[in-house]
């Protein structure tokens, strides 16, 4: 009887047991993890919703009298001081009512303009007992205009909800009276409240 022989490729020798094994274990391993579903992503987890009620900024300023002469109006929008040939010194505060940093402003007006303006902010209190300002004073400067006198203060910076312009009004004897005006607020822009 004669012998089997095998062409298989070209004469190289046949696979070995080992390495036809090793090769199904592979192909079973890539064939199972293409098949198995993906895990979901164990490392989310949702977390609560926080909710907080929106509500709109409020707006406001208006006069305190802080010590002296003189008389805020009603709305706290106005005050005046001194008459004519009334003499009258009055310190009087604007106040920052609203609920967010404003720019606050005030003008000042007079029926007559002699001398300097009777008007002056201070940086910080005024001492009434003195009438010295213990911080920066600056004087509001009046332009006559047809017979009338006015000038308005501007705070350089947005003052602080409950922030305060110290403003002292002295009036002499020869001046009608003087009257200031608040003037609505202006809140920063709301991309600008973030920033210190």
């Amino acid at each position: 009887m004669g012998r089997l022989s095998c062409d298989c490729g070209g004469g190289s020798p046949a696979p070995s047991r080992a390495r036809r094994r090793a090769g199904a274990t592979l192909a079973a391993l890539l064939v199972g993890a293409l098949a198995a579903p993906a895990p979901a992503a164990a490392h989310w987890q949702p977390t609560a919703t926080v909710t907080a009620p929106l509500t709109a900024a409020s707006l406001g300023d208006g006069f305190v009298l802080v010590s002296g002469g003189g008389t805020v109006s009603a709305d706290r929008l106005g005050y005046s001081i001194g008459g004519p040939l009334t003499g009258a010194t009055g310190y009087v505060d604007l106040v920052n009512t609203s609920s967010v940093p404003a720019t606050l402003s005030l003008t000042v007006s007079m029926g007559t303009l002699v001398g300097v303006s009777p008007a002056a902010v201070c940086s910080v209190s005024w001492v009434p007992a003195t009438g010295a300002c213990p911080g920066s004073s600056t004087l509001i400067g009046l332009t006559l205009v047809l017979g009338v006198a006015s000038g308005t203060y501007t705070t350089p910076a947005p003052v602080a909800p409950g922030g305060r312009v110290h403003v002292k009004v002295a009036v002499g004897a020869v001046l009608g009276g003087v009257t200031l005006t608040a003037h609505p607020p202006v809140a920063r822009p709301a991309g600008e409240r973030t920033r210190g």
